[in-house]
């Protein structure tokens, strides 16, 4: 990409970008008959025409550009970071899709080392994106998004959801597979580390039916049972039945 950025003149760059912004297709496919490359990096940005219809919304965009060959998985812009990335931060649900559908894998990470199930599970989906959040989920999950990685700060996607109380996304990833005892390195606090630190008791038992170990010490030497006692009655009830029941209901109910 860099001998490209070299060969390529700066005016018919900014023109590149400028036919982006201005929707003007006729001008972008004469310019990659002149071989400008679709890939090719803002000078300033360093972003992609594909980030960059991505981060406007434009959803014909960024089809017209991947017909073209535009690559979903390139890393680019400041800091790092992907279309993909950039489509679930901004919540552009329909783009997430198209960009997600088609990579052959989800698994690659930004510059803070977050996978785009972090990126969807930091976020707190508003009511009417909720059943849109959990079909990207669901999809990246089948586009092998790793489950159980870490981000720079040592967290999962599940100890997102856990933060963010987002307990159907947190279903999902733990009926996929993902780890409920996974331990940030620094801390060695879980998941249930967390629901317990919120009295979160919905969360809880949805950790709980799904293997999640309570008396995994932190590196303090506390345990979700000792932070926040109360989950040790939720033990015999354990089940992902109870868990479907709980997180049915729209309202969470806290114990305190």
């Amino acid at each position: 990409m860099m001998a490209e950025q070299k060969t390529t003149s700066l005016p018919r760059i900014y023109a590149w970008f400028s036919a982006l912004v201005a929707d003007d297709t006729d001008l972008l496919e004469d310019l990659l008959l002149h071989g400008v490359p679709v890939d090719i990096a803002h000078p300033l940005r360093h972003s992609t025409a594909l980030m960059e219809a991505t981060r406007l919304g434009r959803a014909p965009m960024v089809q017209w550009l991947l017909e073209h060959g535009a690559s979903p998985a390139f890393l680019c812009g400041l800091p790092l970071g992907t279309s993909l990335h950039c489509a679930l931060r901004r919540r552009h649900w329909q783009i997430a899709r198209v960009l997600a559908s088609t990579m052959k894998n989800c698994g690659v990470m930004d510059a803070y080392g977050a996978t785009p199930l972090h990126v969807l599970c930091s976020e707190i989906p508003n009511d009417s994106d909720k059943a849109l959040a959990l079909g990207v989920a669901t999809l990246l999950i089948t586009k092998d998004c790793p489950l159980d990685a870490l981000d720079h700060e040592g967290t999962t996607a599940l100890h997102h959801c856990v933060i963010n109380d987002s307990r159907e996304l947190a279903f999902t990833l733990l009926r996929a597979g993902a780890n409920p005892n996974a331990l940030i390195p620094d801390s060695r606090v879980s998941p249930l580390t967390i629901a317990a630190l919120e009295k979160n008791v919905e969360m809880a038992q949805i950790l709980l039916s799904h293997g999640a170990d309570p008396h995994l010490a932190t590196r303090d030497g506390s345990s979700a049972l000792t932070i926040y006692p109360p989950i040790g009655s939720l033990l015999p009830a354990g089940s992902i039945a109870a868990a479907e029941g709980r997180i049915a209901q729209p309202n969470s109910q806290r114990m305190h």
